[in-house]
């Protein structure tokens, strides 16, 4: 890796975070450059499926998404101790259902069934349409070294689907939901506090989308990122094309649902 990239011309990571570890992993002096891993918006698509109408629930009660890979490490088991306590509220959880942790969980947690609701993956295309008719979107992850320097691919799903996210105090997630004001942040593996911050949340829903701006969501999109991309490809080719002018969008409320 160091003599391969000291012969690069350009070094790309996804966070300040992340150079700060490859700085010196790699005995460089230039700093990495930045290109996030956000979902892509164009091309985004109402989704064919409806999230409360697959879980079986109405448009009034509280519904928690988690959507991805599931891992011990990755929490959604501490946010099935804290739903014990909140008998009001429903999770929904968008992964595969034959993974080993899923049907663990849903043997341990067999008294939730009601109000655990485990669903296939969608096209990618129709993700965000499918996240957005939840209430929040969760990212309880655990405290280990890749988790704490990134905003990692559902953080801008949940974004652009304007879900307030809870996510657990994590370095780099957390000061962003904080720096934002886009939803609240938990001690990890702390049901109790994750209890205390959905019940939060879901009584100020209104106020955490209201912060979800034009800006804010053209930022957290691959079609950004892409322009950060596109610039160094041209730099290190010696080329200096048009610019183009920076994409401003939001999804209207026909296709978020």
């Amino acid at each position: 890796e160091r003599e391969y990239s000291a012969k690069s011309a350009a070094i790309l990571s996804v966070s300040e975070g992340m150079n700060e570890l490859l700085m010196p992993h790699l005995q460089i002096t230039r700093t990495p450059e930045i290109v996030a891993n956000d979902p892509l918006v164009e091309g985004q698509q109402p989704s064919k499926r409806n999230l409360r109408n697959d879980c079986g629930i109405s448009a009034e009660v509280p519904l928690l998404v988690y959507s991805g890979a599931v891992a011990p490490q990755r929490g959604v088991g501490d946010v099935l101790a804290a739903l014990r306590k909140m008998p009001d509220v429903h999770l929904a959880l968008i992964a595969n259902p034959k993974n080993a942790t899923v049907i663990n969980y849903q043997t341990e947690f067999a008294d939730l069934e009601d109000r655990f609701h485990v669903q296939p993956y969608v096209p990618n295309a129709e993700l965000v349409s499918y996240l957005s008719t939840a209430d929040v979107g969760l990212i309880p992850i655990h405290h280990k070294l890749n988790h704490e320097i990134s905003l990692i691919t559902k953080f801008g799903e949940y974004m652009q689907a304007k879900l307030p996210i809870i996510v657990s105090d994590v370095r780099t997630m957390a000061a962003e939901v904080r720096r934002l004001s886009i939803g609240e942040v938990f001690i990890a593996e702390d049901s109790d506090d994750f209890v205390r911050a959905g019940r939060e949340v879901i009584a100020k829903k209104t106020d955490y989308v209201s912060r979800y701006t034009s800006e804010i969501l053209s930022e957290r999109s691959w079609e950004r990122q892409a322009e950060n991309l596109v610039s160094i490809y041209n730099r290190v080719a010696g080329v200096s094309p048009h610019p183009r002018p920076h994409l401003s969008f939001t999804l209207s409320e026909p296709e978020r649902l």
